[in-house]
């Protein structure tokens, strides 16, 4: 080989026409590296708009579905899953409404062949909170969350009244978290203490909404107050440095916002709630079951709370002919007894000293003379 050809060798390759890369991207294989090449083009990722991401939720036809067609599950935008429920359904009684769940269930019943439980959560798509302590109205604790930037959905309770106010709050994550019952119980701990962090001492969440298979009614009920409010703002997973804070359980805000510690536990709050229900009448069965619950669970005496619950049975308004819930209050009647022995046999608790059963004793009088 001469000079020239050594020089040539050495010259760097001709650089190739648009043409003929073209045909090279869509040949079979592309003559510099010997590789096959792709000629379809690459799809972009289609990102949703803000506020279309879709919210997997599920509704209930039950409180205790026995069967998986009592669920059904949907993926809706946070403005489309807002639209439903600020013009919701009307339902003649509370128990006719469907139940909502941020979230998803499997196919495995509990031991009592019930589908809603917490080991049958397979996956959270949000956060759900009920407030029922009447004191903070439902627009300061929406202001508070858009102070600080966090989408959220607000309604009225069926038991709501402007002057006591009962309202509930749901917070959509940025997406489906999926896992087993530990992983999404601490998972949802977390962001319901950020939750109750933004919210604030003053506007302490129910016990219930820490529980992981908690689902809470939606709809409006007939002749009652219905109210809404939308809370622009981004999913709460997704937001840094909101404070936290745990369950406030056993407390109580007047109307200046100063904080008191009424007991040790959420006792006298979901007992004192629930009576209220049944004074007016409005509902029996759940709160029959919740107070039984809360007598047994802390150990108080089996008589004191079928006292307790024949008193208020016989001061409920329901007691009246003319009331529209009087045929369901004459069943009550025997529903009592069966409710405390099941209560009873199912929370079992230490019995209470002497002393700590006469405290509960003047705590029971002065509430229900109060």
């Amino acid at each position: 080989m001469n000079a020239r050809n050594i020089a040539a060798a050495k010259q760097p390759a001709q650089r190739e026409t648009r043409k003929q890369q073209a045909h090279h991207r869509c040949g079979s294989t592309h003559p510099r590296i010997g590789l096959s090449i792709n000629c379809q083009p690459t799809k972009r990722k289609r990102v949703p708009a803000k506020g279309r991401q879709p919210i997997m939720f599920t509704t209930l036809d039950d409180v205790y579905p026995s069967s998986p067609d009592d669920l059904t599950r949907y993926a809706l935008c946070f403005s489309e899953l807002a639209a439903r429920i600020k013009a919701p359904l009307e339902f003649v009684a509370k128990e006719s409404m469907p139940l909502l769940k941020l979230g998803i269930f499997g196919c495995v019943p509990s031991p009592k062949g019930y589908y809603r439980h917490d080991g049958n959560v397979t996956g959270v798509s949000g956060l759900e909170g009920d407030y029922d302590l009447e004191v903070l109205t439902m627009a300061e604790a929406a202001a508070r969350l858009r102070t600080a930037g966090v989408q959220a959905i607000f309604y009225t309770s069926p038991s709501h009244n402007p002057a006591r106010p009962r309202w509930r709050v749901l917070c959509p994550f940025s997406v489906l978290y999926e896992g087993n019952e530990a992983r999404l119980r601490k998972l949802r701990t977390a962001q319901m203490e950020r939750l109750q962090g933004a919210l604030g001492k003053d506007c302490p969440l129910s016990t219930e909404s820490w529980t992981l298979s908690q689902t809470y009614y939606v709809g409006r009920k007939l002749g009652a107050e219905y109210e809404c409010i939308v809370v622009e703002g981004k999913a709460i997973d997704t937001i840094a440095l909101l404070p936290r804070l745990g369950k406030l359980s056993g407390v109580r805000a007047d109307k200046r916002g100063h904080v008191t510690k009424l007991y040790d536990d959420t006792f006298g709050v979901n007992v004192l709630g629930r009576v209220r229900t049944m004074l007016v009448g409005e509902t029996f069965h759940q709160e029959l079951l919740s107070i039984t619950a809360s007598f047994a669970g802390r150990g108080l005496p089996r008589d004191l709370a079928e006292d307790f619950l024949f008193a208020v049975y016989k001061l409920s308004d329901a007691r009246r002919e003319d009331h529209p819930r009087h045929a369901r209050w004459k069943s009550l009647y025997a529903e009592i007894g069966v409710a405390v022995r099941t209560a009873y046999d199912k929370y079992k608790s230490k019995p209470l000293s002497p002393r700590r059963r006469n405290h509960w004793s003047r705590v029971l009088k002065r509430r229900a003379a109060g």
